[in-house]
Parts: structure tokens; C-alpha cells; sequence
């Protein structure tokens, strides 16, 4: 039986690991507000200061990405996962990096005595222990034998696959859409916790209620994409549009508006991100 007559099982381990690193990205982005309170009282920065420390990054993300993706073609993934893993080596040790968190920003913070410095290098050793495993899989001969065809087959150069990309109509749609979706996103969803402690909750309670919509995002990822059929896949995008305008105005609201508030931006942040695979 030859090498591709059939799909090899080293494929789910890669799947696993694909989520180890998008979960490790994600938790970056979104884990930070619980501990900004803290941060900020303790560095005795202001609301501004802390928004540009913290809206940095994803200016770096955009410089990056591109010529980052061109690099990770040219010299192949496993030099480059080296290079993360020693990155990530030596920012383990750095007591005030936000770069690595998780979602489980307040159970960490009652694990480390509420020291806000011990809990960034703990997700940082979880970030570390992500890049090990990809190490593991990389060295896999599977791995190993897929790249040997990827650099066989040299493929176009990146520039020209992002421009032949941009001249689909469809494809600038998608990208439209995701800005869109992403400006939502890390305006509202990554904040929400310190949001609902802004509006009166003390910061377990916000934690809690900003866990509504995690969940009910996950119920319609689920579900939404099976209904967007193409008969009615526009009135289902709509809806979800909708539902994105109205979850900030009930939320701020507050009172009996603000679960529907919350249901609203569950549906909107889970379902519109999957929503480009309709």
C-alpha cells in the first residue's frame, strides 16, 4: 500500500496539536481582562495606559503574520517550531509578560495567592509544554515525510498566492467580514468580564455571567452552519448581524436585558466566526 493510498493516523495528532497552538493564541487574547485590575492598580497605570499596552499586540500580529507565514514556507515548520520553542523558553521566565495566559485567568490567580505575575508564567510553562508536544510531532516520520513533499511540490511564491487570493470576489467578502467580526470580538468579547465588573458585579460574578456567552457561542457554532442552507443562509447572516448590534446596547442596559444581551453575543461570536465556512 503506498505512502498517500491512505489517510495516516498521525493526522489526528497533528489536529491536536493545530488546537494546542490555537488555543494557546486564543487564551493570549482573551485571558488578560480578568487580571487588568489588578495590573493596573499595582503598576498604577490608567485606563488608557493599559488599553495601548494591551492593544499592541495585535499591531505586531498584523506586521507579522505575513512575513512570518513567507518564512515558516521557506524554511519549513519544524526550524521554525525550534525557534518558537526557544522564544517561548526564555519568556517563561519573564514575571510581567502578558503574551501567554489562559481563560482560566481567576482560578489561577486564587491558585498563585493572587499574585497576577506568577499566574502569566504559569501559562507561559503551559505554552512551553504545548511547543514540546509539537516538537514530538514534528520529529514523527509522518510529519516528516509530508514536508519532504510539500518542498517536492514548490509551490507558487506567497506574494503571488495572496494576490491571485485578493482577486477572488469571494475571497475579499471573507475578508470583510472577518475585520468586521474581529473588531467585534476584541472589542467587546475579550473585555466582558471587566465590562460586567465595571457595572457593579465583583469579579467572581462577572466571571461567571461572562461565561454565558462561551457557551451558548459553542451550542451555535454547532448548529448554525447545519441550518445555513443557501436558501436561507442571507436571513440566518442577518439575524446574527443583528444580534451583534443589538448584544452591546442590552448589555450596557443592563438589568433584565442583560442575559438576552449575553445569549445575543453568544450566538454572534460563535456562529459569525464559523460563518466564512457557510
Amino acid at each position: 500500500m503506498g505512502e498517500d493510498s491512505a489517510p495516516h493516523p498521525h493526522r489526528w495528532a497533528m489536529l491536536a496539536g493545530v488546537w494546542m497552538v490555537y488555543f494557546c493564541f486564543g487564551s493570549t487574547a482573551a485571558a488578560i481582562a480578568p487580571l487588568v485590575a489588578r495590573i493596573t492598580t499595582e503598576l498604577d497605570l490608567n485606563h488608557t495606559q493599559m488599553g495601548s499596552i494591551l492593544g499592541a499586540w495585535q499591531l505586531v500580529y498584523i506586521g507579522a503574520a505575513i512575513p512570518c507565514g513567507a518564512l515558516l514556507d521557506r524554511i519549513g515548520p519544524r526550524p521554525a517550531l525550534r525557534s518558537a520553542r526557544s522564544l517561548s523558553r526564555s519568556r517563561a521566565s519573564c514575571a510581567a509578560s502578558p503574551r501567554i495566559t489562559s481563560p482560566c485567568s481567576s482560578i489561577g490567580l486564587a491558585l498563585a495567592g493572587g499574585d497576577w505575575r506568577l499566574v502569566l508564567i504559569g501559562y507561559g510553562f503551559v505554552a512551553l509544554a504545548a511547543a514540546v508536544v509539537w516538537f514530538a510531532i514534528g520529529s514523527h516520520e509522518a510529519s516528516r515525510a509530508q514536508e519532504r513533499r510539500r518542498h517536492a511540490e514548490k509551490p507558487a511564491p506567497s506574494s503571488a498566492q495572496y494576490l491571485a487570493l485578493l482577486r477572488a470576489p469571494a475571497m475579499r467578502t471573507v475578508l470583510y467580514l472577518a475585520v468586521g467580526t474581529f473588531f467585534f470580538g476584541h472589542a467587546l468579547n475579550n473585555w466582558l468580564p471587566e465590562i460586567l465588573r465595571f457595572g457593579g458585579m465583583d469579579p467572581t460574578s462577572a466571571g461567571l455571567w461572562a461565561s454565558i456567552p462561551v457557551v451558548i457561542g459553542m451550542i451555535g457554532a454547532l448548529i448554525f452552519p447545519r441550518l445555513a442552507i443557501p436558501e436561507r443562509r442571507m436571513k440566518i447572516l442577518a439575524a446574527l448581524f443583528l444580534a451583534q448590534l443589538l448584544a452591546p446596547l442590552f448589555i450596557e442596559w443592563g438589568g433584565s436585558t442583560l442575559i438576552a444581551g449575553l445569549v445575543f453575543q453568544g450566538l454572534a461570536r460563535g456562529s459569525s466566526r464559523s460563518s466564512s465556512c457557510w
